[in-house]
């Protein structure tokens, strides 16, 4: 009886430490989540529970960007060509913005803000 109850602790230690695992997993992937659709100085108030007070600017530069004919592109091109196509774009915006004090917009599609 014993030897059945620790066998039974083992494997309730070993779920345990398996779920403690995939909740830690969840919650990085929320963090970096909340990040790429926040400031991370505004989830990182959200995450700790503190007021965010809104803000104002004498100035500030929005730049839209959409993709010429990107229909075309659409229907001449494999589906996995696009997603390509999108992500090397983005990336090279993704990359000029983190270089300067700026924040981009999660938007769907060929647009970038």
């Amino acid at each position: 009886m014993i030897r059945m109850n620790e066998k039974h602790a083992q494997n309730l230690e070993s779920i345990v430490a398996e779920r403690g695992a995939m909740l830690v997993e969840a919650q990085e992937q929320t963090d970096r989540l909340l990040c790429e659709i926040l400031p991370p100085s505004i989830a990182q108030k959200l995450k700790t529970g503190e007021v965010i007070e809104p803000r104002s600017y004498e100035a500030a530069t929005v730049l839209f960007c959409q993709l010429v004919d990107f229909m075309f592109i659409l229907t001449n091109t494999k589906p996995d060509q696009v997603v390509t196509f999108l992500n090397d774009v983005f990336t090279m915006f993704d990359q000029i913005i983190s270089r300067h004090d700026a924040y981009k917009v999660e938007t769907t599609g060929e647009t970038y803000m």
